[in-house]
């Protein structure tokens, strides 16, 4: 049912802001990976875009938003 109703992710489903739990757009994404590169921490990104540095860590490694450039 949720392969059928657009909900699970492994098999096509919505990527990035158009999935139900996104907390970032693509455009934020970009940010923080520019930003990490000029030097600001984890904690600094997590903070200003209200994440777990963990979360942050995920982004900036490509764990997670690998569809974005």
């Amino acid at each position: 049912d949720k392969v059928r109703k657009g909900r699970h992710s492994r098999q096509g489903g919505p990527r990035g802001e158009a999935g139900l739990f996104a907390k970032l757009t693509e455009a934020e994404v970009r940010a923080i990976r520019v930003l990490y590169g000029e030097g600001v921490t984890y904690e600094m990104l997590g903070e200003q875009f209200d994440m777990t540095k963990q979360g942050i860590c995920a982004v900036v490694t490509r764990k997670t938003w690998t569809h974005v450039i």
